[in-house]
């Protein structure tokens, strides 16, 4: 089991048209803190508590049969990238717009092993199964 804890404290200058086109006005009026003709300082705060962790099982049958399963339950913040981006990436040549609105992120993976090992050789049957959500406020 691990829990992580994450502040992301930032400052940006944002058009005015953007905030608006965005819909920022009314769920992020707090974070403005100055108003500069067509542009509007901001100091947005993002405070994260996230959980991860994994529980496995083994089961070894007489028949050289090995059966192993694991899940596993994830959850993760977005970067700041993610919040604040506001143009071309120069890597991709694409335009990214951040979202102020993204929450964290969590992922549930149930992975299933049936294992049979011989003489002369060693057979495994994997399935996974992965259910991936994004939490929204």
């Amino acid at each position: 089991m691990r829990y992580d804890f994450s502040k992301t404290d930032a400052t940006k200058f944002y058009f005015k048209s953007r905030w608006e086109e965005r819909g920022y006005s009314s769920e992020f009026a707090s974070f403005v803190v100055g108003d500069y003709a067509n542009q509007l300082l901001t100091e947005p705060t993002f405070i994260f508590h996230n959980i991860s962790g994994s529980v496995g099982f083994h089961k070894a049958f007489d028949s050289g049969l090995n059966w192993y399963t694991n899940l596993s339950f994830a959850m993760r913040n977005p970067n700041p990238s993610e919040f604040f981006s506001d143009g071309l990436h120069h890597s991709t040549g694409v335009i990214e717009l951040g979202d102020l609105a993204l929450d964290k992120e969590s992922s549930l993976k149930l992975t299933s092993t049936l294992q049979k090992s011989g003489n002369l050789f060693l057979l495994s049957l994997i399935r996974t199964s992965i259910a991936f959500k994004i939490i929204c406020s």
